[in-house]
């Protein structure tokens, strides 16, 4: 634009001038010199010029300013450090952080019982849910106390298990192919006592490598702690281990009904 009125302002007796040739370089590089000179003290005029901007402010009673409204007001309010214009307080008092008022923490409620596959399951595929804490108290409650049938064994004999001593291993509850099942592997140690031709008698019953596959004939291992025990141990070894195994059996049964 600037350089238009330049061009413009130039008589148009000089339009047709013809500088001779010794003369045409040096007058042309003064006359570009000046024009540039020119132009540039044009632009810094215009840019000391101050630029005004008419708001109205909102009057009394009315709705607040809106953000758009406010940032009206930043124009020309640039400070003389920072780049950017400075943010008017009515505009900032919105963004003023507030106190957050604390609520107390309504308990969370339990969960419903599953009683099958996760929601997510719909296809049936694997999935196990671990109950070895509950089945290792239902399984000491189920043993301890537990004596052969007096229909087997000698009148004279009279023993039954004391207490468990150790219980180690995983009991889970596996859905696969949409059905049901118990897998567990298991070690146990429990103790026996009682009497037995009015002798008291001791010992120990030993399941080692109990797992699903050998549910009707895993190994139990019956010992004595003296030798007066033996007689006991020797008849409980032939009459009292069917028991022993049919008392898991009950509970494999249980587990498969614990989330039911």
């Amino acid at each position: 634009m600037v350089i238009s009125a330049l061009i413009v302002s130039v008589p148009p007796q000089l339009h047709s001038f013809t500088l001779h040739s010794d003369l045409a370089y040096p007058l042309g590089s003064i006359l570009h010199s000046f024009l540039a000179l020119w132009c540039t003290c044009i632009m810094s005029e215009e840019a000391k010029s101050p630029q005004t901007t008419s708001t109205t402010s909102p009057s009394e009673g009315s709705s607040p300013a809106t953000v758009q409204q406010l940032a009206l007001k930043t124009e020309g309010l640039k400070s003389s450090y920072y780049h950017f214009a400075s943010t008017p307080k009515e505009l900032a008092e919105q963004y003023k952080p507030k106190e957050i008022q604390r609520t107390e923490k309504e308990p969370t409620p339990e969960p419903p019982k599953a009683t099958g596959p996760s929601s997510w399951n719909k296809a049936g595929t694997w999935e196990e849910r671990n109950i070895s804490d509950w089945a290792h108290e239902q399984i000491t409650k189920m043993y301890v106390g537990l004596k052969p049938n007096p229909s087997k064994v000698p009148a004279e004999l009279a023993v039954s298990i004391k207490e468990m001593d150790s219980i180690d291993g995983d009991v889970n509850i596996v859905w696969t192919r949409g059905k049901k099942g118990l897998h567990f592997e298991l070690e146990m140690t429990m103790s026996w006592e009682g009497t037995y031709q009015g002798e008291e008698v001791e010992g120990e019953i030993k399941i080692r490598d109990l797992d699903q596959h050998s549910l009707n004939d895993f190994e139990i291992k019956i010992t004595a702690s003296d030798t007066k025990s033996n007689a006991a141990r020797d008849i409980l070894r032939e009459l009292f281990v069917e028991d022993i195994r049919a008392k898991f059996r009950e509970f494999c049964d249980a587990a498969l009904k614990y989330d039911e």
